[in-house]
């Protein structure tokens, strides 16, 4: 009997997928199988996967006719799974502990339930960056703890639990087919659903970042914008009003910038999703700030830049506030005229390692050192990406600074 599936969608991770392959057999769980559904790749992973496939036992390759993208294989996955567990496992990902399979089965199967997770980490460089879910339980010496949906309401990485196969098939459980996001729709369901949700004090999941580049297309926007509308729908129908507010602040914040690759009025599904996401979302008196854009389509193209910034700093909480604004570069010159030509709080400095020294809007730009004697509320930094944020946010913890007073907006 097969403990643990594990599927894997495929699609040109040939230089990745050997050592993903290795790691999930390093696993103690003596009774596992691995899925890997090639999506079609067009690089040397179908010769790679032969080649693992020949090293471990228990690995099956399964070939799509076409590319469908990584929902409807992961879908093929659950289909031909046998295990009583089913976990998923990205190609450019690992696992960190050598006994979390094992642990989190062991747990899970002890009480049947219909999920299990472990800790989650991001990995960028040589850099581990924990997921925050889960890290404040006290188990108090427990291997594990049984938690409700309702207390966490998350929406991101489904791969940090494992799955009863019977569970996921007898509700249909699949991941929707869209090319991006389809994840938080399946986890969102999943998860509420379940009759336990058992937590197991284990690092588990190791998920790359920053190591590939994305690329998105008017489809693959929309089906961003849809996975989290389904979920603004779900939160709403079941009253899951923190699982709501992470869908609208996805939208209205960290995916803002996504959306300007389809900005005309000929995109009419976009728009559509947009105004019923509104619809939803007005009971809880939260916008969709993408549709504040909507008036300007025809007259406006360049018009984007300056009012994503203004949506974000004026439902920013910096009213009345002292800030400090990290950074002297296009951004950070953007985020200051707006700032006080809006007059929405006092800019008490503005730092940059690079050119303090210099005069840039006949403001002084200082250097980090300048902090020790100034007083202030917040920090916001506007790095061009996530790993130039973390060295960022470390220099500044390194001065004392809490983190909870740092702000940070990327690709503003």
């Amino acid at each position: 009997m097969i403990s643990v599936t594990t599927i894997m969608p495929v699609y040109n991770m040939a230089e990745y997928i050997e050592k993903a392959i290795a790691e999930w057999g390093k696993q103690s769980l003596k009774q596992k199988e691995l899925i890997c559904i090639d999506d079609c790749s067009n690089d040397s992973t179908a010769s790679v996967l032969k080649r693992c496939a020949s090293k471990y036992e228990n690995i099956r390759i399964i070939t799509l006719e076409k590319n469908s993208g990584a929902g409807p294989a992961r879908n093929r996955g659950i289909i031909e799974a046998k295990g009583e567990y089913i976990s998923f496992l990205d190609a450019d990902d690992r696992y960190i502990d050598k006994n979390a399979l094992e642990r989190m089965y062991e747990a899970a199967r002890r009480d049947n339930c219909d999920v299990c997770g472990g800790m989650v980490s991001d990995l960028l460089d040589d850099t581990i960056l924990p997921y925050e879910r889960f890290r404040n339980i006290d188990f108090n010496g427990n291997e594990y703890i049984d938690l409700s949906y309702s207390s966490f309401q998350d929406d991101y990485y489904y791969q940090g639990f494992i799955y009863k196969n019977e569970y996921l098939k007898r509700n249909d459980f699949i991941f929707p087919d869209l090319r991006r996001n389809q994840d938080p729709p399946f986890l969102s369901k999943a998860m509420f659903y379940a009759n336990t949700i058992r937590v197991v004090n284990t690092e588990y999941y190791l998920h790359l970042i920053g190591h590939k580049t994305v690329s998105h297309n008017p489809r693959s926007i929309c089906d961003s914008f849809k996975g989290f509308l389904m979920n603004i729908e779900f939160a709403d129908q079941n009253g899951l009003d923190i699982l709501l507010q992470k869908s609208a602040y996805r939208i209205n914040r960290t995916f803002l910038y996504l959306w300007r690759g389809i900005l005309n009025d000929e995109c009419h599904e976009f728009w559509d999703m947009a105004f019923k996401a509104e619809s939803i979302l007005k009971k809880y008196n939260i916008n969709v700030d993408i549709l504040g854009y909507y008036p300007y389509l025809h007259n406006r193209n360049d018009y984007f830049d300056e009012y994503m910034t203004m949506v974000k700093l004026e439902n920013a909480f910096f009213h009345g506030k002292r800030l400090i604004i990290y950074g002297a570069g296009n951004n950070g010159i953007r985020i200051y005229r707006y700032i006080k030509g809006k007059n929405l709080c006092e800019v008490t400095k503005w730092i940059d390692k690079n050119k303090s020294g210099e005069f840039i809007e006949d403001i002084f730009i200082s250097d980090i050192s300048s902090l020790n004697d100034c007083v202030f509320d917040y920090v916001l930094i506007s790095p061009g990406d996530r790993h130039v944020s973390e060295e960022i946010k470390q220099e500044l913890r390194n001065t004392g600074i809490d983190e909870k007073r740092i702000v940070e907006w990327i690709n503003l």
